[in-house]
């Protein structure tokens, strides 16, 4: 890069502030490596930005300045990844992956299937250049928008009825093109910028998933020996939908409900009920409730710019003090510092 380009691009990120970001992202961000605490690890642009609707847009365009690794529990979730440059090199749930945009690597672009938290670990090499799009969706606001009764649908539920799943391609022209537009959008003022990187993450989803529904179909998967079964998965979804259409769009942020009322008014049993979820998701029904409600929150602070008292409330927390160790747990930042 020439000094022009150095002036005009260059962000030089700091671990302190790598983790902050990071912590849009995921939990327990850590960094391992030989350099010196809160030494310089990204020269370039790297950004994580979570909008309204769920989405997470995580754009790099960046040189690695440490030998490093990096570690962070990724949350529940559908992951669409594209890599434009350089590649990536990771472990996820223990299983190593590599995507690369070299000529003639097999995928430049990849999805993740993630059910329940699980740990990702990506080596850094000093030096490498890395330009990629990441967009994760969650899977109740995928489901809210699919049938049963269309065939591409069905395919797609093969794809995100299976923890771990991870399916590679190379991208075509439209998604290459779709990924510089969201790396390097057209300059808008205010929410114009907003609607513009949105709508583009959603036609890159779209495309994607049109890439899985063929990928997966016609597929007889067999179910891995202690996976849960597609009815039992349905089930679990069943239940994740109750609670994000009734427990947390509701304005009162009190979660009056017993664990009998949920599993009634779903109709099965709190045993049944609690099994299920746990299997399916890592989590017991109110650990997942708390920690959605602490999402919400944080996207309230973000977004909104509500104050932490707010937020507490939001979250169902009666004292801010509390809330803010949970945050801080949950997240690895205070509230505050958003």
């Amino acid at each position: 890069m020439n000094d022009e380009q150095d002036s005009s691009i260059s962000n030089i990120l700091r671990q302190a502030e790598l983790a902050k970001l990071a912590a849009k992202a995921g939990k327990q961000h850590h960094i391992q490596g030989r350099a010196a605490t809160n030494a310089e690890v990204v020269d370039g642009h790297f950004q994580i930005s979570r909008y309204l609707s769920g989405i997470l847009i995580h754009t790099t365009d960046a040189y690695e300045l440490q030998d490093m690794t990096a570690s962070i529990q990724l949350p529940s979730s559908i992951v669409f990844s594209v890599v434009l440059e350089g590649e990536l090199k990771f472990s996820i749930g223990g299983y190593p992956q590599l995507i690369s945009a070299s000529p003639g690597s097999s995928a430049n672009c990849f999805a993740m299937n993630l059910l329940h938290p699980t740990l990702l670990l990506r080596n850094v090499c000093k030096g490498m250049k890395l330009r990629k799009v990441n967009i994760s969706i969650q899977h109740h606001w995928l489901e809210s928008h699919m049938e049963q009764n269309r065939a591409n649908d069905r395919q797609i539920m093969n794809f995100i009825e299976r923890h771990l799943e991870i399916p590679k391609w190379l991208a075509s022209e439209s998604l290459l093109a779709l990924s510089e537009q969201i790396l390097n959008p057209p300059v808008y003022e205010g929410v114009l910028q907003t609607i513009y990187t949105e709508s583009k993450a959603l036609e890159l989803v779209a495309n994607s998933l049109q890439t899985i529904g063929r990928l997966y179909a016609g597929k007889k998967y067999q179910v891995p020996s202690g996976s849960l079964k597609r009815a039992a998965l349905i089930k679990a979804g069943k239940i994740r939908k109750y609670i994000e259409n009734n427990l947390l769009m509701s304005e009162n942020s009190e979660i009056p409900q017993s664990l009998g009322q949920i599993s009634n008014d779903i109709g099965m049993s709190i045993s049944n009920m609690q099994r299920l979820f746990k299997q399916a998701h890592g989590q017991t029904v109110f650990e997942y409730i708390r920690q959605r409600r602490l999402e919400i929150a944080r996207d309230a602070i973000e977004k909104k710019r509500v104050s932490i008292s707010e937020a507490a409330y939001i979250a169902g927390y009666k004292h801010p003090s509390n809330f803010t160790t949970a945050f801080k747990k949950s997240f690895g930042i205070s509230p505050g510092s958003l």
